[in-house]
C-alpha cells in the first residue's frame, strides 16, 4: 500500500485510508496484478468506499464489533478489502493463505476447523468458488458470506463509520502450517505501530512523492 507508514504513530489504518482520500483522492492507493487476469488500481477514494461499502454490508449481515472474521481468497483484491471491511465494522480480520490444490477438501477443512475453533471465529467471508463448500461444511459454527464482485460491491448503498473494537486485537496472524498446525498471535494496535515504525525507519519509508 502506497503512502502509509509508521510515521503516523497511534492513528489506526483505517483513519489513515480515510486521511489520504481527503487529502490526495486520485492518487494510487493499490494496484492488483495477476497473471491473465486484467490489472486492478484502485486511487485512495475507491478504497476507502469500498472498505466502507463491504463494512456496511458486513454489519446488515450480523458481524458484530470484536467478531473474529476469517478471510479466505486466492485473490488479493479480496484479501484486502475483505481484511479492511471486516476492521471497518469492528471485526477482528485475519487472512487465512488459500488451499494448495495438492490439499484434499477433508484437509482443508479440517485446517479451517482447527482455525475456527482456536480463533472463535465467527464469521468467514469466503471467494465465490469456496463459499459453497465452507457452507456446507460450517453448518451452524459460522456465518459464511460471499464475496461481492467488483460491480455488486460498487451497487452496495450505504457507507458504514468505522468501528473501534476497544479490549479486542486489531488483527489475528496465523503461520501457514507447513511444519503442523498452524499457530496464531493477536496483534494489538501498539504492536502494530511499534512494528510499522521501526519498518518504516529501517526502510526509509514514507509517502510516495509526485516525482517518484
Amino acid at each position: 500500500m502506497r503512502g502509509l507508514s509508521g510515521h503516523a504513530q497511534m492513528s489506526t489504518i483505517l483513519e489513515q485510508i480515510s486521511r489520504h482520500a481527503q487529502t490526495r483522492p486520485g492518487d494510487l492507493a493499490l494496484a492488483f496484478v495477476s497473471p491473465g487476469v486484467p490489472d486492478v488500481e484502485l486511487s485512495w477514494q475507491d478504497l476507502e468506499d469500498s472498505v466502507r461499502r463491504l463494512g456496511r454490508h458486513l454489519q446488515e449481515r450480523g458481524v458484530s464489533p470484536g467478531d473474529v472474521v476469517l478471510v479466505l481468497s486466492a485473490a488479493p483484491r479480496e484479501q484486502a478489502l475483505g481484511f479492511f471491511g471486516a476492521m471497518a465494522c469492528g471485526g477482528v480480520p485475519t487472512i487465512l493463505s488459500f488451499p494448495s490444490v495438492k490439499q484434499s477438501e477433508r484437509r482443508f477443512l479440517e485446517m479451517l476447523g482447527s482455525v475456527v475453533a482456536n480463533s472463535h471465529a465467527r464469521w468467514v467471508i469466503a471467494s465465490a468458488d469456496l463459499a459453497g463448500v465452507v457452507s456446507r461444511w460450517a453448518e451452524r459454527k459460522v456465518g459464511v458470506i460471499e464475496f461481492q464482485s467488483i460491480t455488486a460491491m460498487a451497487a452496495l448503498e450505504g457507507l458504514c463509520d468505522p468501528v473501534s473494537p476497544e479490549g479486542h486485537p486489531l488483527f489475528l496472524q496465523f503461520s501457514s502450517g507447513t511444519t503442523g498446525a498452524r499457530k496464531g498471535i493477536a496483534v494489538t494496535r501498539e504492536m502494530f505501530t511499534v512494528y510499522t515504525s521501526s519498518y518504516g525507519a529501517v526502510m526509509d519509508m514514507g509517502p510516495v512523492r509526485s516525482d517518484n
